[in-house]
């Protein structure tokens, strides 16, 4: 019977379903592996030390001229030397090895790679058998034991090849990239004037959350999410009054099968625009 039993446990100890359950541990307002097992604070440190420094400024003169012109933005100065926001003056990023923005900047958002990068460190350190799996609270009292006995930023890094944990942040910046080129083909038939489209490690995504700089009468910002109900989380934040990257956006986009969904303050249940 013994023998059956734990048969039955490592059976139930595959890879997969362990990272979906990690990764639902980090989703909802607690993100219980994310922070309190102290995963976001070991990444970070390793990002920055791997991080080379951008001014923002520099490479965003123009995107930086239509947010000015907007008047919404009342850090962002004109001078002699150009436009200027101290919010993108000291960016730090981590290049891959052409120089370019890396994808591993946006591994402490995405969850699914942060729970592989969790399970290849168990593995790798021959606990993952003596993990609990079956009950929720047991898993975290035992993620918070293993944090409370290691220092989770030194086993990562010694032990891991951490920079390669990006499938699944790949694999959304392409959803999120075409569902952005069909949200601007479709403003753009309906009468906008495409001025500025940002991408991925560009300091007026990272930092303002703008995707799209439009004109249509008057200068609008865009945010656009590949699904209706991050649309939606997105919107409901701003209109929260909080503080975010997400405060002074103006129109909140998703594609749609006949079209696209938006969300403004005119609009607050959302729009169809059909094509």
């Amino acid at each position: 019977m013994r023998k059956y039993s734990q048969l039955i446990k490592e059976s139930s100890l595959t890879k997969w379903p362990f990272v979906q359950k990690l990764s639902n541990l980090m989703e909802g307002r607690n993100r219980f592996i994310v922070y309190k097992f102290g995963l976001f604070d070991a990444i970070n440190l390793l990002l920055k030390e791997n991080s080379t420094p951008l001014d923002g400024n520099t490479v965003s003169q123009y995107a930086l001229s239509l947010l000015y012109e907007t008047g919404n933005y009342p850090e962002i100065k004109a001078t002699e030397a150009g436009y200027h926001s101290n919010k993108i003056s000291d960016i730090k990023r981590v290049l891959d090895k052409y120089g370019e923005w890396d994808p591993v900047n946006k591994l402490n958002t995405n969850y699914k790679d942060l729970a592989e990068l969790s399970y290849d460190l168990f593995v790798k350190l021959n606990v993952y058998k003596d993990i609990p799996t079956d009950n929720d609270n047991e898993l975290k009292a035992w993620l918070l034991k293993f944090k409370q006995n290691n220092d989770l930023y030194s086993l990562i890094k010694n032990n891991l090849q951490w920079r390669n944990y990006t499938n699944n942040i790949k694999y959304l910046s392409k959803i999120g990239y075409e569902a952005e080129e069909k949200v601007k083909s479709i403003l753009a038939n309906k009468g906008c004037e495409i001025l500025y489209q940002g991408g991925d490690g560009e300091p007026i995504d990272m930092v303002y959350g703008i995707d799209l700089i439009v004109k249509k009468g008057k200068i609008y910002t865009v945010q656009v999410k590949s699904q209706e109900l991050a649309t939606q989380n997105a919107f409901n934040i701003k209109m929260s009054g909080s503080n975010s990257e997400y405060s002074k956006i103006d129109w909140f986009c998703n594609p749609t099968e006949t079209g696209l969904k938006i969300y403004t303050k005119h609009y607050n249940t959302g729009r169809d625009i059909s094509l």
